[in-house]
């Protein structure tokens, strides 16, 4: 696909576990002019969900960016998701659960719906692509004989979020890549542990976490994003 973005664009790993609300973020993205933003990878964490819903909804996401641009096209109507013609992000499946602590979401279906999208999948099945794209990230699930056209839009990575963080870092030039965790800090944390030097190659990274001087949105103190996965947000936090 034809790059079109320039050096003075921001370059960004967004890392979500895509609810309502962040899916309203990845949209804003995908619709940003390519010369002001590029979205270099989408990863994803459980949270608002469990992770693989999170990846769904990602997927799901590129799917319905698709099917409307090719409406817009048989009719002739302009389509302003430049972003999303012009680079294809890596995506990638991350944590699936807080550090140091079992498999559990103790936060999944809630306050979105089981999907985490207020439940458009069961609502909308038209729009949510069949399950034969799990073959772009498991080894095991069987690939389509025709893949979707839809696939050209994201390049879907069989590694873990927190390793194509650091691949990312690393062949990138240092100080050019922001981070924007938009869920729990677990894969910045992984990151972070795994490889020190090439995560302080981030330009910076901007957090959608904690209370300080309002209230918590899931008890009277604490926010949903650093309660999720306290560990990490009390180490990624101070540094």
């Amino acid at each position: 696909m034809a790059s079109n973005f320039t050096d003075s664009a921001m370059k960004m790993i967004i890392d979500t576990d895509v609810g309502g609300d962040d899916i309203v973020g990845l949209l804003m993205a995908m619709a940003a002019a390519p010369s002001i933003m590029q979205v270099v990878a989408i990863t994803t964490v459980f949270g608002n969900v469990n992770v693989e819903k999170s990846l769904r909804n990602v997927v799901a996401m590129f799917y319905i960016l698709w099917k409307e641009m090719a409406w817009r096209e048989s009719k002739d109507r302009r389509f302003s998701y430049g972003a999303f013609q012009s680079f294809n992000p890596v995506v990638s499946l991350g944590s699936g659960h807080a550090l140091g602590q079992p498999v559990v979401v103790k936060t999944n279906g809630r306050p979105y719906g089981q999907d985490g999208l207020w439940n458009f999948h069961a609502l909308y099945p038209e729009f949510t692509p069949d399950d034969s794209w799990k073959s772009l990230f498991e080894g095991s699930v069987p690939s389509p004989d025709n893949q979707p056209e839809f696939y050209q839009y994201f390049d879907a990575s069989r590694a873990p979020s927190h390793l194509d963080i650091l691949r990312i870092l690393r062949d990138e030039p240092a100080n050019t890549i922001t981070l924007i965790a938009l869920g729990p800090l677990t894969n910045m944390a992984l990151a972070a542990a795994e490889d020190p030097e090439t995560f302080l190659r981030a330009k910076e990274l901007l957090i959608m976490g904690g209370a300080i001087s309002v209230p918590g949105n899931i008890s009277p103190v604490s926010e949903a994003n650093a309660y999720n996965d306290a560990v990490t947000a009390a180490n990624v936090y101070p540094d």
